[in-house]
């Protein structure tokens, strides 16, 4: 998107008259840059029972800020069986994520 209009609707509760109140808000939208993800995935199925996937993305003006930060983050991932556990990281947080995933099906 390069520009452009966007309206927003609000409503209110309805009155004692029945009357519902509706307010527009119009917002411009004039994004100083262009966000371009470059993403890079790889998958391997060791087994019917274990898989390890990776994702590495380099995202540039994030959020359509042209001076934003360019960031890059990164996931790894292994699933075996019904356990899956993920890891991922960025540039742009000062910590890691850590993600178990447990699921028995009865």
């Amino acid at each position: 998107m390069y520009s452009g209009n966007l309206k927003f609707r609000f409503s209110e509760l309805v009155d004692k008259n029945g009357t519902v109140k509706i307010t527009e808000v119009p917002v411009e939208l004039n994004p100083s840059g262009r966000q371009i993800d470059t993403t890079l995935s790889y998958t391997y199925d060791f087994s019917d029972e274990l898989t390890v996937s990776s994702i590495l993305t380099y995202t540039n003006e994030l959020n359509h800020i042209k001076d934003n930060k360019d960031v890059i983050s990164s996931f790894l991932g292994l699933k075996y069986n019904d356990l899956k556990l993920g890891l991922s990281e960025t540039n742009s947080f000062e910590e890691i994520n850590f993600v178990i995933d447990y699921k028995k099906s009865f």
